[in-house]
């Protein structure tokens, strides 16, 4: 087993010993063992692969079938008009155990939203830098293809949305063959646009999709700023790891916040300045470098390059980690002098440094709750694509798509939400990661029951 795989098996046994803990203290009687059960359970398991013809490596004049794996994972229904939503990323580590952890935790985050969505997610086992966009988007047409064809996804079933490299010209490219074939199939009634989320706004997608998660960030820390008595003129230091599209994002919005950027690491390598970064700068830095990283911009703004544990040990007031899952290990916990970790990755603490962190007594804003402004607004994109009319279920969708009133909306559900978190990790004296779990299960427990009874 490959550490990749290690750590995703033990992501997944953390994930389900919190379902447990939380459905335990939810105190619901007979039904505590089998409510575990269905959580822990999947309706799809789908791991299948595609075959692509391209360039041939050692001889580009020629083209060859390339073979890649794909997987979709959808998580067990609480009801039957619910659909799925989660979603899709190409990175080398794609595999079924990394997806079950990510489609469940997916569930979690929708139910803390109050969203009515089940968690998938899923993939293509690639490095998306190894091909030209033309040759991306031929593998995407294909991945399609074959979705279509085992009948795993759809815009009242399934919805894609951008994830780890992928993005919205990615999902402009799914919505478009997804169109093309529905036309082959002689499908005239589908709302074509709602397959995928994150589009660009021409084919039906929002203004803030994209910086949607960093933006939530923000105000997550925002009102936990407000419950742990933090003053908002109180300038907060922050380092972030991981500058992809949610801490670039989280970045963007920090002097709007009052939140001073002194660290900002990557893949590649870390920058450190502290009296802060010029964070406008940087971005327009990262997005010429040719490895999209912010290597070298210590001789740009006169600070220092710092390795990867002097980043963590860095005595900041905020860590974001918005990189890949696993980020935080052991290692890192034990070195961490911040006050606050608020987590803009999915699963980016192992279970051995959580348990580190809390000893710590360092305030963990969970990765359920921090970064769901992206599913939040990929539900109102979806609802605007779909009409959300007949039997599907419904949450407040804002009425216009304009940038404030999206912007309004994910105030609303961020604020609502998390006053919901804070009073339940209060009323069960419990982690706010574990009290996420308490909130979301509790709000899909008669859904569940009811499905049981049937």
């Amino acid at each position: 087993m490959t550490k990749e795989q290690t750590m995703a098996t033990s992501a997944l046994k953390y994930t389900r010993s919190l379902i447990e803990s939380a459905v335990k203290k939810m105190d619901i009687g007979y039904d505590t063992d089998w409510f575990i059960e269905e959580l822990q359970g999947f309706d799809g398991r789908h791991g299948v692969d595609i075959s692509v013809k391209l360039k041939d490596r050692n001889n580009p004049e020629k083209r060859r079938p390339y073979s890649f794996g794909i997987v979709r994972i959808q998580h067990k229904k609480p009801d039957g008009n619910w659909i799925w939503a989660g979603g899709w990323r190409a990175h080398p580590q794609v595999g079924i155990s990394v997806m079950e952890n990510l489609a469940i935790e997916m569930s979690i985050k929708s139910w803390i939203m109050g969203l009515p969505y089940v968690g998938a997610k899923g993939g293509i086992c690639i490095d998306p830098r190894e091909y030209t966009q033309e040759e991306l988007q031929d593998i995407t047409d294909k991945v399609i293809e074959k979705l279509v064809e085992k009948d795993i996804i759809g815009p009242l079933k399934d919805r894609l949305a951008p994830d780890v490299n992928t993005n919205a010209v990615m999902m402009q490219w799914m919505r478009d063959h997804y169109e093309y074939m529905m036309r082959i199939k002689g499908v005239t009634d589908m709302p074509i646009d709602g397959i995928a989320t994150g589009k660009p706004e021409y084919a039906g997608g929002l203004s803030l999709r994209k910086p949607a998660t960093g933006l939530g960030l923000h105000y997550a820390i925002k009102l936990f700023r407000k419950h742990l008595n933090i003053p908002a003129t109180q300038t907060l230091s922050c380092a972030i790891n991981g500058f992809g599209n949610v801490g670039m994002h989280f970045g963007q919005y920090c002097d709007d916040f009052n939140i001073k950027v002194v660290a900002v690491g990557d893949w590649y390598g870390r920058v450190y300045k502290r009296d802060g970064l010029p964070m406008q700068e940087l971005i327009r830095y990262v997005e010429q470098h040719p490895q999209k990283s912010v290597i070298g911009f210590e001789n740009v703004c006169k600070g220092e390059s710092i390795d990867r544990m002097n980043f963590f040990a860095l005595p900041v007031d905020l860590q974001v980690p918005c990189a890949m899952e696993g980020d935080v290990s052991e290692k890192e916990a034990e070195v961490l002098q911040c006050k606050i970790i608020a987590e803009g990755a999915n699963s980016p603490t192992v279970c051995e440094a959580d348990e580190i962190i809390q000893a710590k007594k360092i305030v963990v804003i969970p990765d359920i709750y921090a970064n769901a402004g992206g599913v939040t607004v990929s539900y109102f994109e979806w609802a605007h694509n779909v009409g959300r009319t007949g039997k599907y279920p419904q949450a407040p969708v804002p009425r216009e798509r304009d940038e404030h009133s999206i912007r309004a909306g994910i105030v609303k559900y961020m604020n609502d939400n998390g006053r919901e978190l804070i009073a339940t990790a209060k009323k069960y004296s419990v982690s706010y990661r574990l009290a996420g779990y308490i909130l979301a299960l509790s709000r899909v427990y008669p859904s569940y029951r009811s499905k049981r009874r049937m």
